[in-house]
């Protein structure tokens, strides 16, 4: 058994420490880590005890598309967005 989620502070490149976190799923499989933004343990504990809250604090897929989604319809040449300006 653990907590939901786990918190270390980072050396960003301006200099500044920043505290970011892991997150565990259902499965117990750590995720992340994220940013909480924050400067101290306490705020970042804050930060996720409040996404916790809310159900956020696992964030959801990024919307980035597998190959199958982004070149569907790439050979279709009525679909395609490179058809050649005729003129």
């Amino acid at each position: 058994m653990h907590n939901d989620f786990t918190l270390f502070k980072r050396k960003v490149p301006s200099g500044q420490k920043v505290v970011y976190f892991y997150a565990y799923d259902s499965a117990g499989k750590r995720l992340g880590p994220w940013s909480t933004g924050e400067a101290t343990l306490m705020a970042g504990r804050n930060y996720c005890n409040r996404l916790n809250r809310e159900g956020r604090l696992l964030p959801g897929p990024k919307g980035i598309p597998d190959f199958a989604e982004y070149a569907n319809g790439f050979w279709d040449w009525e679909a395609s967005h490179c058809q050649q300006v005729k003129g």
